[in-house]
């Protein structure tokens, strides 16, 4: 192995950088799912790195330098340059290093394994929840959660008996997704005393975990779980001192007990070693898991229009695009719905004709369910009859087939930076404001029976605003008329359509949020952002959203019982209206 570093660090292999491999660290945590991500990936890619072990409780300042948005890790520096947020940070690797490739070369097999990724990180909340389960109660609840799950990734993602891998013999990404997740889920089940992944209920995806295990690269780098499950019973001191009672004779373990009832009789044999644990939970890392370029030298004249489209090879640069890669598009989505923004805002600025097949929200077709059997929601882009899901995996899709009017930077580091504030928008708005957001409709409509809701309106603004915040300070703040610079980029087709939700229902609900002395860079940039011709275009009305959106909410007021069934029927007449993919 170290003879494959030195040659792989001699020879190279990037575009971005000749001698990539000379200065790579990695901030992480030994037991965490997400820095075991980066590692496998680093591993197998045979690049020699120095691994900086955090504490989870008094994490280093480089760790809030390099990522003051989220201030956790792990967090990959390469030349000094820092990358952040798991998933973003093995595709940075992937794409600097492309051998032993992690992502397919086709671009809607690269959807599909995205696709996969991202449902990893969507079961993460519920193994969180088993992780910090304190009676059985909670623990039935957090496994069957977790069994959906693992139900769905056992009938529609491992069930090729054929494939010991997804993607065939070779590890790739969704391996590295869910491989160290799986790990995770077995220590709570030996910690915990409970029982998750039974071989009979998930009989595919307990094979292709064995497989997994079983290579060697993974075999010698996943971290032992016997260390994980003592880490997860008692924290970092207990550890040590289990590392040293190991090493006593009288104090070896009986091997026809379980490890937690060895654990569990040699406490106090080790109480002096034990009097200042701290309990460093791993369940409490998953708590904060919310977490989704700059060169205007690469945009590309615009496409003409001869009765059809033709795209110019010469400005592209990318090789010959023939135009039956346009013949069958269509978009299933709700108008009013953000996440059917993204894309269509996308397909107009690439000028790519489609056909737009409006869903009601309450009667789904069968063509949306059988092209989403895992979500069954919208958007879904069916591009000659092969069904993409999830918007911003939809939009870096489109990206990648019709390059025109590029949406993400060349330069790998670009396209990284890029990609962490798509998942932060993806991330904070939807897993944190659009909730705030519901609370804050459910005290606007609940003021029409009471006034002592004011209180609650105001905190859930101010919640707000901390997010808006981060967005104001660290993401619009260069003065840039949109994020690429002169030309519209994936960051802002990730934020426009959140943005406009806030507009809409300020105007609906009477409030001010994104106020313009509080937020001035980000109003500034909103209103380059809607002020660009393709996009002002194909901007819903905003007063039949927000005549949309207040109807909704006026019905879901009035058709309710008491103040219990008001909340919960205000709530899903916001879900219904905004389409989070979180309420399918």
């Amino acid at each position: 192995m170290a003879l494959l570093k030195f040659t792989l660090f001699v020879m190279g292999s990037s575009s971005d950088s000749t001698l990539s491999y000379i200065d790579i660290k990695l901030h992480g945590f030994w037991y965490s799912p997400f820095t075991v991500k980066v590692k496998l990936t680093l591993e197998l890619k045979g690049i020699a790195y120095e691994n900086i072990e955090e504490d989870r409780l008094n994490m280093s300042a480089q760790v809030f330098q390099y990522n003051p948005v989220y201030k956790r890790v792990p967090v990959l520096v390469h030349d000094g340059k820092p990358i952040c947020e798991s998933t973003i940070i093995v595709e940075y690797i992937d794409q600097i290093w492309p051998h032993n490739p992690l992502l397919p070369t086709d671009s809607y097999e690269r959807a599909l394994v995205r696709f996969w990724v991202k449902y990893a990180d969507d079961m993460v909340p519920a193994i969180g929840s088993l992780a910090q389960s304190s009676n059985d109660e909670e623990q039935e609840k957090a496994i069957e959660k977790i069994w959906e799950h693992l139900r769905v990734i056992e009938d529609q993602c491992f069930n090729n008996d054929v494939k010991k891998f997804f993607g065939g013999d070779t590890i790739n990404i969704v391996e590295i997704a869910f491989g160290p997740l799986v790990r995770f889920i077995k220590v709570l089940e030996e910690a915990l005393e409970v029982k998750v992944l039974g071989d009979e209920k998930f009989p595919h995806l307990q094979s292709w975990y064995n497989n997994f295990k079983d290579v060697p690269v993974i075999k010698e780098n996943l971290p032992d779980q016997n260390k994980m499950v003592a880490h997860k019973l008692g924290g970092q001191g207990l550890l040590q001192a289990l590392e040293i009672m190991r090493e006593i004779e009288s104090c070896s373990q009986d091997s026809s007990k379980t490890f937690r009832e060895n654990f569990e009789e040699t406490q106090n044999l080790i109480s002096i070693y034990d009097s200042k644990v701290l309990q460093l939970e791993i369940a409490y890392y998953f708590l904060d898991v919310v977490g989704r370029h700059n060169d205007s030298s690469m945009f590309v004249k615009k496409i003409q229009f001869h009765g059809s489209l033709y795209i110019n090879k010469a400005n592209v640069g990318l090789g010959k695009y023939k135009l039956d890669r346009m013949t069958d598009i269509k978009l299933h989505g709700f108008w009013y719905s953000t996440f059917t923004l993204s894309v269509k805002w996308t397909l107009k600025l690439k000028g790519i004709p489609y056909e737009n097949i409006e869903e009601d929200r309450y009667n789904k077709s069968a063509q949306l369910l059988q092209y989403n059997p895992v979500y069954k929601r919208t958007p879904v882009l069916v591009h000659d009859g092969k069904p993409l899901c999830e918007s911003m995996i939809i939009v870096e899709y489109i990206d990648e087939i019709w390059p025109q009017n590029p949406l993400l930077p060349t330069h790998s580091y670009h396209k990284a930076l890029a990609r962490f504030w798509v998942k932060y928008a993806d991330d904070t708005f939807t897993l944190l404001c659009f909730p705030l957001l519901s609370m804050l409709i459910f005290s606007a409509v609940a003021s029409l029976f009471s006034s002592s809701n004011d209180e609650e309106q105001e905190k859930a603004i101010e919640k707000i605003w901390e997010h808006l915040k981060v967005v104001e300070d660290r993401c619009f703040s260069d003065g840039k008329n949109v994020f690429g610079g002169d030309t519209i980029n994936i960051v802002d087709i990730a934020f426009g359509p959140l943005i406009t939700l806030l507009v809409v229902l300020e105007d609906a609900l009477g409030v001010k949020i994104l106020d313009d002395e509080k937020f001035p860079h980000l109003h500034s940039w909103y209103n380059n952002f809607k002020d660009v011709p393709v996009i002002k275009e194909n901007l819903p009305d905003q007063d039949k959203m927000s005549l949309q959106a207040s109807t909704l909410i006026s019905a879901a007021a009035i058709h309710s019982g008491g103040q219990r069934h008001k909340r919960r029927h205000i709530l899903r007449a916001v879900h219904v209206w905004h389409a989070h993919p979180s309420h399918p």
